[in-house]
């Protein structure tokens, strides 16, 4: 129990911080994440020792009969041998995914690979449940002002001192691929443990176990061959494999949190998207630069001709990159309403059907380390998106920096409210005033 609790600590520590400031060092975060995953697994396999210490030493067959005990014990080998095809058929099919993605990169089919821009494997449980928490102030829970902790979803993210504290953690195919994994290692580590108890008093090949003890060495082939019977020789390989476990848990924690939730609050806001009629082939791209106030400071449209509209959101994005570094802009955000796009840079995986041009981002953002990419929902996204939809009607005159014609002034307006909703959320979210808001309160046209 207490190990069990080790570990809630540790996943309490960073989606529920008790200071806001521990919340950005990241460091510390990663250190006590760590060190509460391993006292919690050693304790874990400290009960199983005990127990197993227990069924030797002091454990009364004739005493404890037909009790819960007695009944597990008489069960036995229908629990182990349940616990061991459970530990085969996840074994077999967690790696499996893996064995198959690592297949078909070595083939170079990115698109039959098991991810979220080619085979997609959704985590739809888990993610129903996060909902279900980040939904609860207003159904399950009417009288909460918000959702036990911001990693559920259900708010914009929370900063102190420009690092982002708290943020949704999303799912997706690579943690239900690892999920498994995780569960293959616990169901393991608990069949060795587990097994190590019920049968630390007899088995069929050992029956005296009960007077050898707790740990006696193996006789060889004398009896078929007796290595892996004692009680003690089971805590040692369950051992081994709690350490396996627990090194992947620390592993995806390390990998998802640096990747999809840690960074810093950028200094500059980069805004694209693309036109695409499907008709004409016609696609045109738009891009718009804003200050740390979210001012739009200038912008460029292009027209062009493609044949996907996903290749013109790359297209948009690559041109943002060019951009960004011909301007000499640092520490910038790109924004984008196209998640499938998102996902497949910070995934490092290119979509197919806009390999090249993906590429081609990729090997942007190594030269530029400052500018990171964020997905933004159509209403975030809106002056961009009218922009693109004009210049690919050519619709949109050169000089629409200076003096924006009269529904792209609407459009900011709408833009800047839906910010102040946004911006209304999170006040309603902070702290006590400790945790800084992550983003300027309106988006408003620079005069």
């Amino acid at each position: 129990m207490l190990g069990s609790l080790t570990i809630v600590v540790a996943h309490h520590m960073y989606s529920m911080p008790p200071y806001p400031y521990l919340a950005t060092d990241y460091g510390t975060q990663l250190s006590l994440f760590t060190h509460h995953m391993w006292i919690g697994g050693f304790l874990i396999v400290g009960d199983a020792v005990h127990a197993a210490i227990f069924m030797v030493r002091d454990y009364d067959p004739t005493t404890r009969y037909n009790d819960l005990l007695d009944r597990v014990l008489r069960h036995r080998d229908a629990i182990i041998s349940h616990l061991n095809w459970v530990c085969i058929f996840l074994g077999f099919h967690s790696f499996g995914l893996y064995i198959h993605n690592d297949t078909m990169s070595a083939l170079g089919r990115p698109q039959d690979m098991f991810s979220d821009t080619a085979i997609q494997l959704q985590p739809v449980f888990a993610q129903w449940i996060q909902n279900t928490h980040a939904l609860a102030p207003n159904t399950t829970a009417p009288g909460a002002t918000t959702s036990t902790s911001l990693t559920w979803g259900g708010g914009d993210l929370v900063a102190v001192g420009g690092k982002v504290a708290l943020l949704l953690i999303p799912l997706g195919t690579a943690d239900f691929l690892v999920h498994h994994i995780h569960a293959f290692t616990i169901h393991v580590t608990v069949l060795i443990l587990l097994k190590g108890v019920l049968f630390a008093r007899s088995s069929r090949l050992i029956p005296d176990k009960a007077n050898l003890g707790f740990r006696f060495p193996c006789d060889g082939p004398g009896r078929g061959g007796t290595c892996q019977v004692s009680a003690w020789n089971h805590v040692f390989l369950g051992l081994f494999w709690m350490y396996n476990a627990i090194s992947v848990v620390i592993f995806h924690f390390s990998w998802k949190m640096q990747s999809d939730v840690w960074g810093t609050i950028s200094d500059q806001w980069v805004n694209t998207d693309a036109a695409f009629h499907r008709e004409t082939g016609t696609a045109a791209t738009a891009i718009i630069v804003r200050d740390w106030q979210e001012k739009i400071i200038t912008g460029t449209t292009t027209r062009f001709t493609t044949i996907l509209a996903i290749t013109a959101e790359a297209q948009a994005y690559r041109e943002a990159l060019i951009l960004i570094k011909n301007l000499q802009i640092g520490n910038c955000i790109i924004e984008t309403d196209c998640l499938p796009l998102v996902q497949a840079i910070k995934a490092i995986t290119p979509i197919a059907d806009a390999d090249a041009i993906i590429r081609d981002i990729l090997q942007l953002l190594d030269e530029a380390p400052d500018v990171g990419a964020t997905w933004t929902p159509r209403k975030g996204n809106k002056v961009a998106h009218q922009l693109a939809a004009l210049a690919a009607g050519n619709e949109l005159r050169r000089q629409w920096i200076f003096d924006p014609p009269n529904q792209i002034r609407n459009t900011i307006r709408i833009e800047a409210g839906f910010a102040i909703l946004q911006q209304n959320q999170r006040m309603h979210k902070q702290v006590k005033g400790v945790y800084q808001l992550s983003r300027a309160p309106i988006r408003e046209w620079a005069t």
